[in-house]
């Protein structure tokens, strides 16, 4: 389970995911006022993206920045949340 107490949300993934991924809060994504990361992990070491969580203002997700990369998932308290993906999950976190 990931849990982000400054924006107030949880999320919870499958039991065959345990210990196959890494969380980075960071701010990687030009006009989001926050990205969170998570990778693919194996043996302790990053082997690939999975996606990330993207939380804008109002006016940064429907302003100036690339909304088709993105996939909007809700709007609270004035933030946009949307998620970035690769098109297909790593290997390694679906085959088990």
């Amino acid at each position: 389970m990931y849990k982000n107490e400054e924006y107030g949300f949880t999320l919870t993934f499958p039991e065959s995911w345990a210990d196959k991924y890494n969380v980075n809060e960071n701010n990687w994504y030009n006009g989001a006022e926050a990205s969170i990361t998570f990778d693919y992990v194996q043996d302790g070491e990053v082997i690939s993206y999975i996606f990330s969580l993207l939380i804008f203002n109002d006016s940064e997700f429907y302003g100036y920045h690339d909304q088709g990369m993105n996939i909007y998932i809700t709007t609270n308290d004035g933030k946009v949340y949307a998620s970035n993906s690769l098109a297909e999950p790593p290997y390694g976190i679906i085959t088990e």
